[in-house]
């Protein structure tokens, strides 16, 4: 039969699978041979089954060459990303590639040559410039616009500013791949000069020529091509003489201009014309203060105090330490020496310079303090310099801002509003005293200061119930002690109380927010109640964070990133949540923001933006190798496995991508009380983040593992151990003892040449008897007459992902026994692995296993029972214990302390249910 386009597709709906779609695709070209269509179509179903590349390549240039090719643009496209796909795969050390090749773009110069009009040309060359965009071929990009200019005669603005554009994309491609295999790369040079001399020669044009640079658009545009290629200097002298037509444009916008500048060239690392540029700037403004005009000054400190920490770093970098700071003295001197009273910004920039002078920080933050104690960010502006100072200095201050408030506080006939200031204040001192007494102190933090904060953040979130800024403050002491309680008691405490009351604050505190509008205080919730292994309640709260679009990419991993070992199974009541519709949604938004902004990147050559391609196409980068969505999608299939369902037909992970994957999580999402060197997000908050790198291997491993086990996908060769890891405990083991000798025994088993080793195989089952001893001492026996308050967690996050860890181990353990049992002890062929699989070794494990999974089925009944005869009762006498307890009564009444009891365990029994839901087969 005929094959065109709208076959072909109809195919392929029919046939998605690539192991069904191959025999059939060689069954019609028996019939067909040399089609383009189906050979296409054979190439890209050899490439999802991972084929030898280099012969798929040879197979897609001989479509390139069929006559048929060059009638069909649809074809064309297809075609061009395959190659594409192919020669990646067949070079390791690349991810991008300049151009398809002669061959290629042959085939579309043929398909040009067949149309009869101009408009027909121009449209095709069109079709090239975004099919090449798409796949990152810049070379090709370049070509299309080329042969476009030529088929329309005349130049005009777009066109020649979009060929500079991707003259200068293709020849930083052609550096980095030049870099990537080692090969030099001349033509690099060349085309970053032509783009360099197009976009002079459009500067130099009178403002009557259509290409000529008009304004500060185009100005923008110019810079970036002269920043990205390191010739500052150039265009600094070009813009010192512009031409007249643009002379009033740069005046109107020139600080803009010089903001963009200082950017341009500290992002370029030109610290000579950075440190001249700024101290230009700083001596308009001093001469001017010295005129009675501060404005410039305010201006220039307003707009952006990093403009100062330019110049610290060019000073630093330029001069040696002793000749820096006296630079940088007189400049602190001459700007703000003489000012009696200086505002905000002008305080913030003194501050900075005072800090990298290591000058005495003491008198300037009392001066900052009694002037702008009462703004909301006193704390934050005021931070980085009392972290700074001496200790002696730091108490010195301390003492000095509590004696303020104290003599400070309004009478009662004063103004609300006064009363408000003050409360605000005194919540400062509040945040300053738990950044000296508690977070700079790097001893053990005395449980007497943390108790004391607690107490007095109490008293004022009573009269302030809906400031957050207390109960923040308050579950951070909280999470602080319940650490160190685990960390140095002996032995080592496991009462939730502190963790316990924590949670229920913050959710109250989130009950009392009717409007819903703190985002950080619904996040901080979430977290918490995921800490105790809450997963109902804590997707209840996670809905009140808010997160659209662009959030979805930044801040689901506080919920998501650890869900497959932690909530993985659906809740279906009214309450219910289900963590695979979450994942989803993550990989849906994120593909959704990611067609949006390749529409608006993804245009023909009229309607191309190539002012803002350059950040349009970062952001993009950005979305399509996004970690979360990645994260999501490995954690969509471990679901899947575990509720015993295929993930063959889930979205699945570019293997191709996780060298330059991005990480977008904003790690600042929880308001920073902490000194500012302490990693974000805070550990007593969320404990061991997952990092890109552990995602990257181990995450990795595991799914090609798993892909193979599973039989629903082909893997990707082993990433190799990461070299920082952030597990918890539990995961630890569970890799160390079981999935790294499962990934050694099952590559030996599918790779012959490979040497195996025997310790892999009794160390699965001396693993599983110990795994299963540490179940049976798991297993809940609930003393009578115990006090509550000291009852041990019945629940946490680290108990949940033992055991899902755990069940996903057990799951997986059968079928590598059927793996090894086919491929080497059945096999036809002698297997070099078959004399050291242990007698009974297959019947050990599934002996073991089952035993194991029957002990973690005991541990789960276990906790519902402990949980349904003892669990409100427990938490209720824990929420109200010692004097943490006793500081939070007025803040959590004894309705909601009984309404929250109750959902917590529900909550508790449902999660405790899916554990012992899961089965082994």
């Amino acid at each position: 039969m005929a094959i065109n386009w709208d076959k072909l597709s109809r195919a392929q709906r029919d046939y998605p699978k690539p192991k069904f779609a191959l025999p059939y695709i060689d069954k019609l070209l028996k019939k067909n041979p040399g089609n383009p269509y189906l050979s296409a179509w054979r190439a890209d179903v050899s490439l999802q089954l991972q084929s030898e590349p280099q012969a798929v390549l040879k197979s897609l240039r001989d479509v390139c060459q069929h006559k048929s090719t060059s009638q069909d643009e649809l074809l064309l496209e297809y075609v061009y990303r395959l190659i594409v796909e192919a020669t990646i795969r067949a070079n390791p050390k690349l991810d991008h590639i300049n151009s398809v090749g002669n061959e290629g773009i042959k085939a579309w110069q043929s398909a040009a040559a067949l149309k009869g009009t101009k408009k027909d040309r121009k449209d095709l060359w069109d079709a090239l410039f975004t099919t090449a965009m798409r796949q990152g071929c810049w070379d090709d990009v370049r070509t299309a616009i080329v042969k476009y200019r030529a088929e329309a005669g005349s130049s005009d603005k777009s066109t020649y500013y979009t060929q500079i554009f991707a003259q200068q994309m293709s020849a930083e491609q052609k550096i980095k791949t030049s870099l990537a295999t080692g090969v030099e790369e001349r033509m690099a040079a060349i085309q970053l000069g032509v783009a360099l001399k197009q976009m002079k020669d459009a500067y130099e044009r009178p403002e009557s020529d259509a290409i000529s640079v008009k304004d500060i658009r185009d100005l923008r545009f110019m810079a970036k091509i002269y920043a990205r290629q390191g010739k500052c200097a150039e265009l600094l002298e070009l813009w010192k003489a512009p031409p007249a037509h643009l002379e009033p444009i740069m005046e109107k916008h020139a600080l803009d201009i010089s903001l963009l500048t200082v950017d341009m060239l500290a992002s370029a690392k030109q610290y000579e014309l950075l440190e001249k540029k700024i101290v230009g700037l700083i001596d308009v403004a001093t001469t001017a203060l010295s005129e009675n005009d501060p404005e410039p000054l305010r201006q220039l400190c307003s707009a952006r105090i990093n403009i100062w920490s330019y110049l610290i770093d060019a000073s630093r970098e330029l001069y040696s330490s002793e000749e820096s700071k006296n630079k940088i003295a007189t400049i602190k001197d001459r700007a703000f020496g003489s000012a009696p009273k200086l505002d905000r910004s002008l305080r913030l920039v003194r501050l900075l310079l005072c800090i990298d002078l290591e000058e005495s920080l003491l008198q300037d933050c009392k001066d900052f303090w009694k002037q702008f104690s009462r703004i909301p960010s006193c704390f934050k502006d005021l931070r980085r310099a009392v972290e700074k100072m001496s200790e002696e200095e730091r108490n010195s201050f301390l003492l000095y801002i509590e004696e303020d408030i104290t003599a400070s506080k309004p009478s009662t006939e004063e103004s609300e509003s006064a009363a408000e200031d003050s409360m605000r204040a005194e919540t400062c001192v509040l945040k300053f005293t738990y950044l000296i007494r508690v977070s700079l102190i790097t001893a053990q933090i005395s449980t007497e200061i943390l108790e004391s904060l607690i107490e007095r953040a109490s008293k004022i979130s009573q009269v302030r119930p809906m400031d957050p800024d207390p109960i923040v403050l308050i579950a951070y002491c909280l999470t602080k002690m319940h650490n160190q309680c685990i960390q140095t008691s002996e032995p080592p405490s496991q009462n939730p109380r502190l963790l316990l009351q924590a949670t229920m604050l913050v959710r109250a505190a989130m009950d009392r927010d009717t409007e819903k509008e703190n985002r950080p205080l619904a996040l901080l919730a979430t977290r918490l109640h995921l800490n105790l292994g809450l997963g109902r309640v804590a997707f209840q709260l996670w809905r009140h964070v808010k997160v659209k679009e662009m959030l979805v990419d930044t801040l689901t991993p506080y919920l998501l990133s650890r869900i497959a070992v932690t909530q993985p199974l659906d809740v279906k009541h009214h309450q219910g949540f289900s963590a695979d519709k979450e994942l989803k949604h993550v990989i849906d938004t994120v593909d959704r923001m990611v067609r949006v902004q390749e529409g608006l990147i993804f245009r023909d050559i009229k309607r191309f933006h190539w002012d803002s391609a350059f950040d349009l196409i970062s952001m993009n980068d950005k979305l399509t190798s996004s970690l979360t969505r990645h994260t999501a999608v490995l954690e969509r299939r471990r679901i899947a496995r575990l509720k015993g369902e295929p993930a063959g037909d889930l979205p699945d992970v570019n293997y191709r991508s996780t060298q330059a994957l991005s990480d977008n999580i904003d790690r600042t999402v929880f308001p920073a009380y902490e000194h500012s060197d302490v990693h974000r997000p805070y550990s007593f908050l969320m404990p061991d983040f997952p990092t890109l790198e552990e995602i990257t291997t181990q995450a990795h491993d595991r799914e090609s593992v798993s892909k193979i086990l599973y039989r629903d996908g082909l893997p990707a060769a082993p990433a190799g151990p990461a070299k920082h890891t952030t597990e918890i405990p539990a995961e630890r083991h569970i890799r160390e003892n079981f999935w790294t000798p499962i990934t050694k025994l099952l590559w030996s088993a599918h790779h012959p040449d490979a040497k195996a080793d025997a310790k892999d195989f009794t160390a699965l089952v001396t693993h599983l008897k110990q795994l299963r001893k540490d179940q049976e001492t798991l297993i809940s026996t609930i003393p009578t007459g115990r006090d509550f308050s000291v009852e041990p967690p019945m629940i946490n996050e680290s108990m949940l992902v033992a055991a899902y860890s755990a069940l996903e181990v057990l799951r997986a353990l059968p079928r590598l026994v059927n793996e090894i049992r086919e491929r080497v002890v059945q096999s036809k062929i002698p297997h070099p692995m078959k004399p050291l699989v242990p007698k009974d070794w297959a019947k050990e494990v599934d002996a073991e296993s089952k035993a194991v999974f029957e002990a973690i089925g005991k541990v789960a009944r276990s906790y519902i029972q402990a949980l349904q005869t003892r669990g409100a009762a427990a938490m209720k006498a824990q929420v109200r214990s010692e004097k943490t307890g006793e500081a939070l009564t007025s803040l959590i009444s004894d309705a909601d302390v009984d309404f929250y009891t109750k959902e917590y365990v529900d909550a508790a029994v449902e999660a405790w249910t899916g554990v012992a839901s899961v089965k082994m087969k």
